[in-house]
């Protein structure tokens, strides 16, 4: 009967290093544990079922969120992670790009870093703020194209010259007048929204006022849409 049980003990003994190890162990960025069995790694996600629960449903957790996963047969694999992948570090805005500790993030690395709502009004006003670039292009050369129209029509002494650089300074004048405003409208619109961006991201308050578009619900308006003036306030 001895014999028995020390035979029994010495199984348990070799056979609980083995059951130990029989899991999967994700540790994530602020050093929690997930007990599982990984099933896939990709790029940007990795699917893993519980280790409580073989039979159920299948999870995904972020590579960005993992710092290292111990596998059943002893081996370690570290997930090194860049100063855009880190949390703990401050998102400032400068021009139209997102920065984190110096480091000016690219498309994926902002894709991999923000929430689907975030990348999205990140995308967005990128592009609103590169839109509003080209027509503040287009209103330096319609003001110099103001001052040499101008400066011809008042040295002009022939009345038929005179007309022609008359009617194109008033050509120019309109492009001057359409393109300033949404220069101002759509660089004013996407940095209101790339603020709102990094304050989402750092969870800060902010407040923030920016000109938009303001659809009218009032029929006897002849437009539909009017500027305006917006005020974000978050906390």
């Amino acid at each position: 009967m001895k014999t028995y049980i020390i035979a029994l003990s010495l199984i348990v003994l070799f056979l609980t290093p083995s059951l130990l190890k029989a899991q999967d162990v994700i540790m994530k960025n602020d050093s929690t544990t997930i007990e599982s069995k990984v099933l896939k790694i990709d790029k940007n996600v990795i699917e893993y079922k519980k280790w409580s629960n073989p039979d159920g449903p299948v999870y995904t957790i972020n590579v960005s969120d993992v710092l290292s996963i111990a596998y059943q047969n002893g081996e370690v694999e570290h997930y090194e992670k860049s100063a855009a992948d880190s949390k703990s570090s401050q998102m400032y805005r400068i021009g139209s790009s997102l920065v984190v500790d110096r480091h000016t993030l690219t498309k994926d690395e902002a894709r991999k870093l923000l929430t689907k709502d975030q990348y999205n009004t990140y995308i967005s006003a990128k592009s609103q703020m590169q839109v509003g670039n080209i027509f503040a292009v287009i209103f330096v050369g319609a003001v110099f194209w103001d001052c040499v129209c101008f400066a011809r029509m008042i040295n002009c002494n022939d009345p038929f010259q005179f007309s022609t650089w008359s009617d194109r300074l008033m050509l120019s004048a309109i492009i001057t007048d359409i393109s300033c405003p949404l220069w101002l409208i759509l660089t004013g619109i996407g940095k209101g929204r790339l603020n709102w961006v990094v304050d989402d991201y750092n969870n800060s308050g902010s407040l923030s006022v920016a000109p938009t578009l303001i659809k009218s619900e009032m029929p006897q308006l002849q437009s539909n849409y009017s500027l305006g003036m917006t005020l974000k306030v978050s906390f």
